[in-house]
């Protein structure tokens, strides 16, 4: 798994993806209405960012703005914006839960929240500073530094820091603080945990 996280994903246990196996990731529960145009999710409490930030509802609405091209800022190169046509509005009532309100009712829309191509962006970081590693001359250094922080990658969810990502080679992940605490949302078998 990669170091963001989905609402939802599809149950790695079960061998082939359906729309009943897709289980709550940072979502802990949701529901849709009778006529299948409205998803509301409950956010889990108490996550935060890498950097330390809480991850809350605003977090998604301004994830699958981006995604859908409502944003005031766009993503360099952004496929997804065709799944979401039918996405009408993304409402939040409070930092814990979020509403997905659709033009017509469209039932494989979880399944594109779970898919692995849709993780939740944090807000407080710009797209640019989202792609940009630090160590390239012809890329500048993002805004947000945190002191032992990977730079342009110092906002993630879960148990894992992004250590190292050479470009072009495997990604190295390390133990975060609230890991090593066991606060951490999220688990990670021990072999993943590189120095």
């Amino acid at each position: 798994m990669g170091v963001l996280n989905n609402l939802v994903l599809f149950d790695q246990h079960v061998p082939q993806n359906r729309v009943q196996s897709i289980v709550p990731d940072l979502a802990t529960s949701w529901t849709s209405n009778e006529e299948g145009t409205e998803l509301t999710f409950t956010l889990r409490e108490g996550v935060r960012w890498h950097d330390g930030k809480p991850f809350t509802a605003a977090d998604v609405k301004c994830t699958y703005d981006l995604l859908a091209g409502k944003a005031n800022e766009n993503l360099r190169l952004n496929y997804r914006e065709a799944w979401f046509l039918n996405l009408y509005e993304v409402m939040t009532n409070g930092d814990s839960e979020v509403s997905f309100d659709l033009k017509r009712p469209q039932p494989a829309f979880i399944s594109l929240l779970a898919s692995r191509y849709s993780p939740i962006y944090p807000c407080h970081v710009s797209p640019r500073g989202m792609r940009t590693d630090g160590q390239s001359p012809r890329q500048p250094r993002p805004a947000i530094r945190q002191p032992g922080a990977v730079p342009g990658h110092a906002a993630q969810l879960g148990p894992q820091v992004l250590h190292r990502y050479p470009r072009r080679r495997a990604i190295r992940c390390r133990r975060g603080a609230a890991a090593a605490a066991g606060g951490a949302f999220g688990a990670c078998p021990g072999k993943c945990w590189s120095s």
